[in-house]
């Protein structure tokens, strides 16, 4: 007996069901047969699927490169449009449509390596210029795209740009060939080092957590993937040493991404050792260890994206793998014993180069992409 609840209502038997899918079945009864006919209805449930946060492919053609954020359930693409000479717009889902922040090519000119945060309901973005090779930071203060810091954060050419904003502070990491892997935040006045610099890195996400700053990255020399976390004064190695084994046929092409959970760090990486497949890692707070089976994509990846809601990982990647020119999306999540896909696999349609970022909030996953052939935007959501 599935039934929890036993009401009549006229010549109506209504049967409230909890188990399974199943929330209500009427039973029809007629007492004018001579007997009684009973009908049973079930209401159709259908399983949750990944849906478009407004229009598909809302952005003008030519959204090549990106960054994505989710402020709190408010979600912001800042992309490169080719309808402005290749200079980046920020675009913002207002609940129907998605609509620009402020101006169009609020960059000036053609950037590259952007990163996005907005810090509650201020958009900042980290990139490098392409006339300089400088890093820049811009805000948007409600009216106008405004410099932060003055002119360049950086005096000399730079790569590998991530931003941050830990307790109202900014903070950018990019790589100097010359002199490393530089962090530095803004005091109010200018940008200052944070800590020493690190050595030559690549593929660096940089993410403040609880008071806590972390980096994430892959070593130019060794291609080790490593975590550090600022004490204060200095950059620590969190767990004491790389969190990869092996180095990579090509490491600029291979991403590492970070999510810190409760403070606890996730990573997700490109495994060389494992064919360059993806492999999560968690720190347990005395090592690394494998979440799930190391190498568990079905193909090759170049960037992985982690996420993580009440515990369970999340990691969205193409499915296009090493030189493919098109693909699709995948989000797989750990479900205790193994990864598993997230709705349809894949779920997106076409897509136009090798990312796919992932985030969430309240238990809703987002993921951004861009779309063959014409390189646009798309955000869907899975709930």
């Amino acid at each position: 007996d599935n039934s929890s609840t036993l009401i009549f209502v006229g010549s109506e038997l209504n049967i409230e069901v909890t188990p399974g899918k199943i929330t209500q079945v009427t039973l029809s009864v007629d007492y004018n047969t001579g007997g009684i006919e009973v009908d049973f209805s079930f209401p159709e449930v259908s399983d949750p699927e990944w849906q478009y946060v407004g229009p598909a492919q809302f952005s003008d053609p030519g959204a090549a490169s990106f960054s994505f954020y989710n402020d709190n359930g408010t979600l912001y693409v800042a992309h490169r449009d080719e309808s402005v000479s290749y200079r980046f717009t920020l675009e913002k889902f207002n609940g129907t449509s998605w609509e620009v922040v402020g101006n169009k090519g609020f960059t000036g000119g053609d950037a590259y390596w952007a990163s996005l945060y907005v810090d509650n309901g201020i958009p900042y973005m980290g990139y490098r210029d392409a006339s300089t090779n400088r890093a820049i930071v811009r805000k948007y203060n409600g009216t106008n795209w405004e410099t932060v810091g003055g002119d360049f954060v950086s005096s000399d050419a730079i790569n590998f740009v991530s931003f941050t904003v830990l307790q109202s502070i900014p903070y950018i990491a990019y790589t100097n060939y010359t002199t490393g892997t530089i962090v530095k935040r803004f005091n109010g006045t200018s940008w200052e080092a944070v800590g020493n610099n690190i050595s030559e890195s690549i593929n660096k996400v940089l993410k403040g957590s609880n008071g806590e700053l972390y980096l994430a990255y892959r070593d130019a020399q060794t291609y080790q993937c490593f975590v550090t976390k600022f004490n204060g004064t200095d950059w620590d190695i969190v767990g004491g040493t790389g969190i990869s084994e092996g180095d990579a046929l090509n490491p600029s092409l291979h991403g590492i991404d970070l999510f810190i959970y409760n403070g606890t760090p996730y990573v997700a990486y490109s495994d060389h050792i494992n064919d360059q497949k993806v492999t999560v890692k968690l720190f347990n707070g005395t090592s690394w260890e494998i979440v799930g089976q190391a190498g568990f994509s079905n193909v090759n990846v170049y960037y992985p994206s982690i996420y993580v809601y009440n515990g369970t990982p999340f990691v969205a990647y193409p499915n296009m793998g090493y030189g493919g020119q098109s693909g699709y999306g995948v989000v797989q999540k750990f479900d205790g014993s193994s990864w598993v896909n997230v709705g349809a696999s894949p779920f997106t349609e076409e897509m136009g180069d090798h990312t796919i970022i992932l985030t969430g909030y309240n238990g809703t996953l987002y993921a951004a992409y861009n779309t063959k052939p014409s390189s646009q935007m798309s955000v869907m959501k899975f709930e």
